[in-house]
């Protein structure tokens, strides 16, 4: 091969393969390819060769400072037995760089896949007896934005750049769920039994919207929010009877 100056608008390059868009000034390849292959063969007298060097790029680093707070209370209320607990999660730093793109700060983003949203937290109430139990669950997650990086305006907005965007509004609402259950025990022939509802989302509470925005996904074919955060099923039930053996 001999290296030249790359003049090309599609050009694809891949690690055993080499596809030729016609429009394409040159074809790159990959030095593994043959000589001999179609594409090649069409575009060879018209062009110069540059050699394409593959590399595997790991990400640098990744730190995370957190905050976890937990308590818990338990104590005898009439026939049974009443425990309460809340756990919290307060992220406080989530930065990734991959020594490419730009360093990302992650926390307080209520969007994406690695979504981190500012607080976790989860509310827990019980209330056990003999034959009874009865369980109440809160879970919520606190309010965010798009990507800490964007600039919100609406008017005198700077130049939106690859490094910070405008964007009219960048804050993205949090969410509280309330989950239910009740169970109940019995025996059937010696066998110790239990029969249980569990109702998720309690108050078919609506996910928040998210907009995806313009990606090279199939973006109109997903719900407007976040799955990773936010309960998108609305309020289910499950039913169904535990044994011990």
């Amino acid at each position: 091969y001999q290296a030249g100056i790359i003049n090309a608008t599609n050009a694809y390059v891949y690690d055993k393969d080499i596809r030729f868009n016609p429009d394409a000034q040159v074809v790159l390849a990959n030095p593994a390819s043959p000589l001999t292959s179609p594409a090649v063969t069409r575009a060879i007298k018209d062009i110069d060769w540059a050699k394409i060097w593959f590399a595997r790029a790991a990400l640098r680093w990744q730190p995370t400072d957190a905050v976890d707070i937990e308590a818990s209370y338990r104590t005898v209320l009439g026939p049974g037995n009443l425990s309460l607990r809340a756990l919290a999660t307060h992220y406080i730093s989530n930065k990734t760089d991959n020594g490419i793109d730009f360093p990302f700060e992650g926390a307080g983003v209520n969007a994406g896949g690695n979504a981190t949203p500012d607080w976790n937290y989860r509310l827990t109430a019980n209330y056990d007896m003999e034959k009874f139990g009865f369980n109440l669950t809160g879970r919520g997650l606190s309010a965010g934005v798009y990507d800490n990086s964007f600039v919100e305006c609406t008017s005198a907005c700077p130049v939106s750049t690859v490094k910070n965007r405008t964007i009219n509004s960048n804050r993205i609402s949090g969410a509280f769920y309330l989950d239910a259950s009740v169970t109940y025990r019995f025996e059937l022939r010696s066998a110790k039994m239990e029969a249980f509802l569990f109702v998720r989302n309690l108050l078919n509470t609506d996910p928040v919207l998210v907009g995806n925005g313009p990606t090279g996904n199939n973006t109109p074919a997903y719900p407007q929010t976040n799955r990773n955060l936010y309960d998108v099923l609305g309020r289910v039930f499950r039913v169904g009877i535990r044994m011990a053996i």
